[in-house]
């Protein structure tokens, strides 16, 4: 029998990988992956699927920090290759495996191994402006907009903004990063009674919803094959494995934050609901570093970001 074990090569950074598996690419903020063959290439806040269909493959993977963060390691954990390794690049490879009668069965198998960069934001000065659009680091809610993209005074994109929703069930939903850097009392001014008139980051909210916790556990149980809570608990972690990728499929931009200020590394997005200020905020974080393509949801919690990295405001129209 085929030993579950994969690391068939001992040399660092170089993996062996089981014929008829799917490797998947994950890249939190920070950077992105490029590949040798330049077919395999991942880029920043995705997950790329790479079928193994036979022991002929082997691909280099480079990561890339993008400017201000810089490279760790490479994640570890079961079923991640190159793991904890330092090295930029990491190899994987199965054709040592080619002529191994017991590989045979993998072929058409559906086991799933992952590589994972680990990027590190540097050390920000909070008097320097690092994305150049002349809104000091201290100042600016944007911290990382392209060159030469016109902002507001916040640092913020100052521009109409296109692919603006995501369609579950035809009803639409603002994308939540939006909305970023606005607090609780900012939607209220525009969403007074949870109908929006008027602009929101310049962008046109006349006509839309300002979601109740309700309504927003109502739109992720629709995604959710076994549903979540019928009704919010203020605080209570809901665990899915299904549903941002669920999401994401849908249009949903999961505009992701890596936050390491208490020592964890936790990718999350969320926004203010209508519900009083205090309770009003609903959570999605990604919690893949401790169990494995997990996510949680939590209804009543507080932003976690820096500054308002991440708070963004949940608006639907019908």
């Amino acid at each position: 029998m085929m030993p579950k074990s994969f690391r068939l090569i001992s040399m660092v950074g170089v993996i062996g990988l089981l014929s008829g598996c799917f490797l998947e690419v994950i890249v939190p903020k920070g950077g992105s992956v490029t590949s040798l063959s330049n077919t395999n290439d991942c880029a920043q806040s995705s997950n790329c699927s790479i079928e193994i269909a036979d022991t002929t493959f082997t691909d280099a993977f480079t990561a890339i920090p993008h400017q201000g963060y810089e490279f760790v390691k490479w994640m570890g954990g079961n079923d991640f290759l190159c793991d904890d390794a330092t090295n930029t690049t990491c190899i994987v490879s199965n054709t040592a495996l080619a002529g191994n009668s017991g590989v045979a069965p993998f072929i058409a198998s559906d086991e799933t191994f992952y590589i994972m960069p680990v990027f590190r934001r540097l050390p920000i000065d909070p008097l320097a402006d690092d994305d150049g659009d002349t809104i000091l680091n201290i100042d600016d809610l944007c911290p990382e907009t392209p060159l030469g993209m016109p902002v507001d005074a916040f640092g913020c994109p100052n521009e109409p903004i296109t692919d603006t929703v995501f369609t579950p069930d035809g009803r639409e939903w603002a994308q939540l990063d939006l909305f970023n850097g606005l607090t609780h009392s900012d939607i209220a001014a525009a969403c007074s009674g949870g109908v929006c008139s008027g602009t929101l980051n310049n962008y046109d909210v006349t006509g839309w919803i300002w979601a109740s916790p309700q309504a927003v556990l109502n739109l992720l149980n629709s995604y959710e094959s076994t549903g979540f809570l019928v009704t919010p608990v203020s605080g209570e972690h809901y665990y899915s494995s299904t549903l941002v990728p669920a999401m994401v499929a849908n249009g949903f931009d999961f505009a992701t934050i890596l936050d390491t200020r208490v020592g964890l590394e936790v990718l999350q997005l969320g926004g203010y609901t209508s519900d009083p200020a205090g309770t009003s905020f609903a959570l999605l974080a990604d919690v893949s570093f401790f169990v494995s393509n997990a996510m949680f949801l939590q209804i009543g919690a507080t932003p976690l970001g820096e500054g308002g990295d991440h708070e963004g405001a949940w608006l639907y129209r019908n």
